[in-house]
């Protein structure tokens, strides 16, 4: 009895770095596919303003706010910085589809 549980922790203990490493794998792959759901939001609120005849500031504005919010809903935590990166990024790929 006593032989069998140390076996088990013994196994447990072996196996704990595969299991760590795993965990963090997954939790990676998690993250990546939010930042590209992230870009991909940013692409539809970008386009989506383009066509609102709104100012570049307003547009920007507008596009930080509705970002922001939806990182928020979906658990992304992002700067402002950031948002502002997946916002240019965003600008240049629209603009370069509509050219």
């Amino acid at each position: 009895m006593i032989s069998d549980v140390i076996d088990l922790v013994t196994i447990l203990i072996a196996l704990s770095p595969v299991i760590v490493k795993v965990v963090q794998l997954i939790s990676q792959k998690t993250h990546n596919e939010r930042l590209k759901n992230l870009s991909s939001r940013a692409e539809i609120v970008v386009n989506a303003l383009e066509q609102s005849g709104l100012t570049s500031a307003e547009k920007k504005k507008n596009a930080y706010d509705k970002l922001s919010v939806y990182a928020k809903e979906v658990g992304i935590p992002v700067t402002g910085d950031q948002l502002d990166d997946y916002i240019e990024s965003a600008v240049r790929i629209v603009k370069s589809l509509t050219s």
